[in-house]
């Protein structure tokens, strides 16, 4: 029970009410969590907002409870809410480069685009391998009409994928 082999109580700092009750929150967290994945895998993207809703009541600290429910309203094409829980997942977790890429994304859809180039450095700057960023990166300078930053974008996005590309062969060949 909640008992130790020598009679102590295990849970110490807390009362035994707010014990139960945690468990009960998480329990009902993991529920809602997989109502909310269902949802996306079958592309029922409202219910899943409205879950992933439920989650940031239940557990506000998760940054990504707020980045999931950004992904999805960016699916529903709400680009304000999107952009809204994606900058709250960054003031929850600023070292974590997607949220900076999505909101790039995000901006980029409603033409701020000084906003979308800044956070796509600080998310290649979180995360200088990936070249996924480099190539948004580079096309997103091109369109801008900036045809050498953007070609050398290209270009190291391009290395990145080689590299990564011939490290797999490598471990594929040990």
């Amino acid at each position: 029970m909640l008992v130790n082999t020598e009679g102590e109580l295990i849970v110490k700092d807390d009362s035994l009410l707010n014990y139960v009750k945690n468990e009960h929150v998480k329990t009902w967290i993991k529920r809602v969590e997989e109502i909310a994945f269902k949802s996306l895998r079958d592309k029922r993207y409202e219910i899943a907002e409205r879950y992933f809703g439920k989650l940031i009541k239940l557990d506000g600290g998760n940054a990504m409870h707020y980045y999931r429910r950004a992904l999805v309203r960016k699916q529903l094409m709400n680009h304000k809410a999107s952009l809204t829980d994606l900058s709250e997942a960054i003031t929850l977790n600023p070292n974590v480069s997607s949220y900076y890429k999505h909101r790039a994304e995000v901006f980029r859809l409603l033409d701020v685009d000084h906003k979308a180039m800044s956070d796509l450095n600080k998310a290649i700057k979180l995360n200088p391998s990936e070249s996924s960023l480099y190539e948004l990166r580079g096309k997103f300078r091109l369109s801008l009409g900036d045809r050498a930053g953007g070609r050398l974008d290209l270009l190291r996005s391009e290395e990145l994928k080689n590299d990564t590309d011939g490290l797999n062969e490598m471990n594929k060949a040990a």
